[in-house]
């Protein structure tokens, strides 16, 4: 179902609208409303995550990351506090050009 919708709209990817609509013809309603809040719980999870990627993708404690091969990446970032209480920034990247590779850079704050 969910990809017959795709296929008559003339497109390739299936999104979770194709997928509740697909239960609602099936029958599937009890499930249908659920997820529907789900679903907008996960985008605005998602719309969150991309400001924190942008916001750490411009803090000047990456500035030397201003390389090309970059530009096309996801950029973020977790606080992370060892057991002596020093607290490093662990900002991860998923590499494209080598999609089995994953970039980690750590940066001590030791202010």
């Amino acid at each position: 179902m969910a990809s017959d919708r795709c296929h008559q709209e003339k497109r390739k990817t299936i999104n979770g609208e194709d997928i509740l609509f697909a239960m609602s013809t099936l029958g599937f309603d009890n499930y249908v409303e659920p997820l529907k809040l789900y679903l907008q719980k996960y985008r605005e999870a998602m719309k969150g995550e991309k400001t924190i990627s942008t916001a750490t993708a411009t803090d000047s404690s990456i500035d030397d990351l201003e390389d090309n091969s970059y530009s096309s990446q996801t950029l973020t970032a977790a606080m992370l506090t060892d057991q002596s209480g020093q607290q490093n920034v662990i900002y991860t990247t998923t590499a494209y050009p080598s999609q089995e590779s994953l970039n980690l850079l750590l940066y001590s704050n030791n202010s």
